[in-house]
């Protein structure tokens, strides 16, 4: 009996050895969205014919690595921008912010990919960052990076950060112009290391007025020089959209650089809210592991010697029988 449970421990640890081999290469995703030179005119209180109600400005990141981690949020001042530390969950190791973390060219750290295939790191992390006065010259910039690798069993990663900006302002002349413009930059990839998993990264902006007595502004758009029309909530495909792939060897890219964007409002006297929103997302999901071909062969073998040591047992009769009453 005791060979019969030794025999039986040694394939368990075999196939869990074989597991974590057939585990080691893992789903990865990156999104990040990035906005230079931002400039809303027309909503601030130094505008001629409007008043300035009230604004905010929030960023939010969170991080969740095999069911933990933590979401956080912070608000800034609207002429100022805000920053906050990135949500890491994990064993990393995260890439940290130098000092105060300040503006982008002091942190190039804090949102390129750190994380990638061969790095050595495992967690998810999300970050945002913005700086400088939104009436002119402002940057943002979000990041959201996991790499997801796990010993059997279902498990899952995700990370992202949202910005979101809500101005509320009164226009007393008519007609009232308010302009939104900036370069925008995004970067999206996902890959996977074996069939069953999924990787995938999202990325989305959006912009409206709402009029306080009914109804939404019309907003007309101009990207690169090039008209795209008018619309009373803005969503530019540039900017909203994902990759996703459950496929080893097909990871695909999103990619938009340096676009440039003017949106235009037209408004007549009347009390209005002005919404900003832009969020980058990852997720990651592993399915159990699939012992690889040699370790089932090893297994194939411990059940042949099972069954010779149960044949030998009945031979000799010290099988299992049935006790009499």
């Amino acid at each position: 009996m005791k060979k019969l449970l030794l025999g039986t421990a040694a394939i368990a640890v075999l196939v869990a050895g074989a597991d974590h081999s057939a585990q080691a290469v893992p789903a990865y995703a990156y999104s990040e969205l990035q906005f230079q030179d931002f400039t809303l005119s027309g909503v601030f209180s130094g505008s001629p014919g409007v008043t300035l109600n009230s604004s905010s400005v929030k960023i939010s990141d969170g991080a969740n690595y095999l069911g933990v981690g933590p979401n956080q949020s912070k608000f800034g001042d609207i002429l100022s921008g805000a920053t906050i530390s990135q949500a890491t969950s994990g064993p990393g190791a995260f890439p940290a912010p130098p000092g105060t973390c300040n503006s982008i060219v002091t942190c190039p750290n804090w949102f390129t990919q750190q994380m990638q295939p061969g790095s050595g790191n495992a967690g998810s992390r999300g970050a945002g960052l913005i700086t400088g006065p939104l009436a002119g010259g402002a940057q943002s910039y979000m990041a959201a990076e996991g790499d997801l690798t796990t010993f059997g069993g279902n498990a899952s990663s995700h990370a992202g950060s949202t910005t979101s900006l809500t101005s509320t302002f009164t226009v007393t002349g008519s007609p009232h112009t308010v302009t939104l413009s900036f370069m925008a930059t995004d970067y999206l990839t996902a890959s996977v290391g074996q069939t069953g998993d999924n990787a995938s990264s999202q990325v989305a902006a959006s912009y409206d007025i709402v009029n306080h007595a009914g109804g939404s502004a019309s907003i007309c758009g101009v990207i690169d020089g090039v008209n795209v029309g008018c619309t009373t909530s803005v969503a530019p495909s540039q900017l909203n959209g994902g990759v996703d792939t459950g496929t080893p060897g097909f990871d695909p890219v999103k990619s938009h650089s340096g676009d440039n964007y003017v949106y235009t409002a037209m408004l007549s006297p009347g009390t209005y809210t002005l919404r900003l929103s832009d969020e980058v997302l990852e997720q990651l999901t592993t399915a159990p592991a699939v012992p690889e071909p040699a370790s089932l062969a090893v297994f194939g073998v411990g059940l042949l010697g099972l069954a010779g040591a149960v044949r030998r047992r009945w031979k000799t009769g010290v099988g299992w029988r049935r006790s009499k009453t």
